[in-house]
C-alpha cells in the first residue's frame, strides 16, 4: 500500500473441504416507508439455519434514505451441494442506529435455500411482514455467483487529468465507477471511488445518454467525491482479481481472453442525476503490463461517445492515469504500511481487534514475503497450510544466518504436516537446492493441542526454543556474553518519626 488511507475489500473466508465459495449480491425494490417524511435507511441481515437454530452470518452495508437499494457488499457463504442450507433475509431500517430487525424497524423478510439461489442464479421474492402478509409491493432480489480460481488481490491507484467541466459556476466533482462483465453480458458494479467531501448520490448506473443501464435500480447512498477539481487523485483501493474478470482458468493458454472491465467517470450532482463525463475499458493484464516497471504509469483517453459522434474535432473528455497496479497477499494489521509496527503486546492485540472485523482470513498462505522482512522474533498465526512452501523453505534457510527466531502457531483443523517439516525437529531443514539451515530457528505449535490448557502452557511451548536459538546465533558470530551487570538495590527511605 502507498499514499493515503487504503480502502479495503474484505477477503473471503477459508473454505471447508468439499465446499465451494458462493457470493450473494442483494438488492431490494419498493421498501415500505416508516413515515411520510423520510425514506428508510435499509440494511439486509442474512441468517443461516445451523444446529437447529438461526445464526447471523453476514449483513450488508446501510444505505441512507433509500427505498430501492442496491447493496455493494458481497455476502460470502460456503456452499455444500449435498446439503440443504436454509437462508433468511431480514430487511430492517437502521435510521435510529438499530442493529437488528425489531418490531419498529422491520421492513420485511423472505426465506429460501442456498441451493435454490445457486441453481437459478437470480431469485426475486416478495418481502413478508411478521404476520405473513406481503410488505406492500416490496421485493428482494438475490444474485448468486459460485466463485473459483485465484484469491489474489490487486492494489490500484488512479488519477485523472483535464476532465470536462460539467458545472456552470464551479468545476466538476468527479468520481469513477468500475464494472465487470458477467458471463450473460450483464454489468456488475465492483467499485466506486471514494475521495474528498461527503455527498449524497444515486447508486445505479447511468448510460451514455443518461438512461439507467443493465436494469440496475437507482438508490441513494452515501459516498465521497473530489470537489471542484478537474485533475482528481482518487484514494488507492484494493480489489480481488475475480472482480476484474480474472480467475485461474483464464490464465491458461487454451482459455479465452478475460472480458475487459469498464471504467466510467461522472460529475457528482447533489440531486443524484450525475453528469456522465466519459469512459474507457481495460483488462487486468493490460494494466499490469502498463505499470510493470518502477515509476511506469498507464493512461487512457476518457471518451464520451455522444460527443465523439456529434463533435467533429472531439478528441477526449480528459485522461485517466493508472499510477499503481500491484498484486499483494499481505498487509499491515494496523493498516499503516508506512509504520506497520505495534508497540508492545497490547498494541498487537489492539491492532488485531481493529483489523479482524474488517477482513476475512483466506489463502494463499504465503510466508516467504513476511520472513524476508527480517523481524528479530517473527510470530506467524495461520489457519491454513503454507501455499509457497518452496519459497518459505528458502527464506528460512537464508534467515537462519540472521538474528531471527520464527514462531508459527497453527489455528484450526488444517493439515499442518508441512509446518512440522519447517520446525526442523526431525533433521535440519533444507532449501529446494539442498542447502541446509545454519541453525534451527522455527518453532511450530498447533493451537488445538492447547485449546483447553492454561494460557501459561501455550506460552511455555511457544517460547521454549527461543533462548537456545538466541545463544546459538551469538555463538556462531563469536560473540560472548558480557560481564554480569551489578544490580544496585533501591534504597528505602527511613520512616519519618
Amino acid at each position: 500500500m502507498s499514499g493515503p488511507e487504503m480502502a479495503w475489500v474484505p477477503e473471503p473466508p477459508a473454505m471447508t473441504l468439499g465446499a465451494s465459495r458462493v457470493e450473494l449480491r442483494v438488492s431490494c425494490h419498493g421498501l415500505l416507508d416508516r413515515d411520510t417524511l423520510t425514506k428508510p435507511h435499509p440494511c439486509v441481515l442474512l441468517k443461516l439455519h445451523s444446529d437447529e437454530q438461526w445464526v447471523e452470518v453476514e449483513r450488508t452495508e446501510v444505505l441512507r434514505s433509500c427505498s430501492s437499494p442496491v447493496f455493494s457488499r458481497v455476502l460470502a457463504l460456503e456452499y455444500f451441494f449435498e446439503e440443504k442450507q436454509p437462508l433468511q433475509f431480514h430487511v430492517f431500517d437502521a435510521e435510529d442506529g438499530a442493529t437488528s430487525p425489531r418490531n419498529d424497524t422491520f421492513l420485511g423478510s423472505t426465506e429460501c435455500t442456498l441451493g435454490q439461489v445457486v441453481s437459478q442464479t437470480k431469485v426475486t421474492k416478495p418481502l413478508l411482514l411478521k404476520n405473513g402478509k406481503n410488505a406492500g409491493k416490496s421485493t428482494i432480489t438475490i444474485v448468486a455467483e459460485e466463485v473459483s480460481g485465484t484469491n489474489d488481490y490487486v492494489q490500484l491507484t488512479f488519477r485523472a487529468h483535464k476532465l470536462d467541466n460539467k458545472d456552470l459556476f464551479s468545476k466538476s466533482d468527479p468520481f469513477m465507477e468500475i464494472y465487470k462483465t458477467n458471463g450473460d453480458q450483464s454489468d456488475q458494479l465492483v467499485w466506486r471511488t471514494e475521495v474528498g467531501a461527503w455527498g449524497w448520490g444515486e447508486g445505479g448506473r447511468k448510460g451514455r445518454a443518461g438512461e439507467t443501464r443493465s436494469g440496475v435500480t437507482s438508490s441513494l447512498c452515501l459516498f465521497k467525491v473530489v470537489k471542484n477539481n478537474l485533475n482528481p487523485s482518487w484514494e488507492p483501493f484494493r480489489l480481488s482479481l475475480h472482480s476484474l474478470n480474472l480467475c485461474k482458468a483464464s490464465l491458461t493458454l487454451t482459455a479465452p481472453p478475460p472480458l475487459p472491465s469498464q471504467f466510467l467517470v461522472y460529475d457528482y450532482d447533489s440531486s443524484g442525476k450525475h453528469d456522465f463525463i466519459g469512459e474507457f475499458t481495460s483488462t487486468f493484464q493490460e494494466m499490469q503490463e502498463g505499470t510493470a516497471n518502477p515509476g511506469q504509469e498507464m493512461q487512457w483517453d476518457c471518451i464520451n461517445p455522444k460527443y465523439r459522434d456529434k463533435k467533429k474535432n472531439y478528441k477526449s473528455s480528459g485522461t485517466v492515469v493508472l499510477a499503481q497496479c500491484t498484486v499483494s497477499h499481505d498487509f499491515a494489521i494496523n493498516f499503516d504500511p508506512e509504520n506497520p509496527e505495534c508497540e508492545e503486546i497490547s498494541g498487537v492485540i489492539t491492532s488485531y481487534r481493529r483489523c479482524l472485523p474488517q477482513i476475512q482470513l483466506y489463502g494463499p498462505t504465503n510466508v516467504a514475503p513476511i520472513i524476508n522482512r527480517k523481524y528479530s522474533v517473527l510470530l506467524v498465526l495461520t489457519d491454513g497450510v503454507v501455499s509457497d512452501m518452496a519459497e518459505t523453505r528458502a527464506a528460512i534457510v537464508r534467515a537462519s544466518r540472521l538474528p531471527m527466531s520464527i514462531i508459527i502457531v497453527g489455528v484450526g483443523n488444517a493439515d499442518f504436516s508441512d509446518m512440522r517439516l519447517l520446525d526442523g525437529d526431525d533433521g535440519p531443514l533444507r532449501c529446494p537446492r539442498g542447502v541446509p539451515a545454519a541453525r534451527d530457528i522455527v518453532q511450530f505449535v498447533p493451537f488445538r493441542d492447547f485449546k483447553d490448557a492454561a494460557p501459561s502452557a501455550l506460552a511455555k511451548c511457544v517460547l521454549a526454543e527461543v533462548p537456545r536459538q538466541v545463544v546459538e546465533y551469538y555463538a556462531s558470530q563469536g560473540i560472548s556474553p558480557g560481564p554480569p551487570r551489578s544490580c544496585t538495590p533501591a534504597t528505602t527511605p527511613s520512616p519519618s518519626l
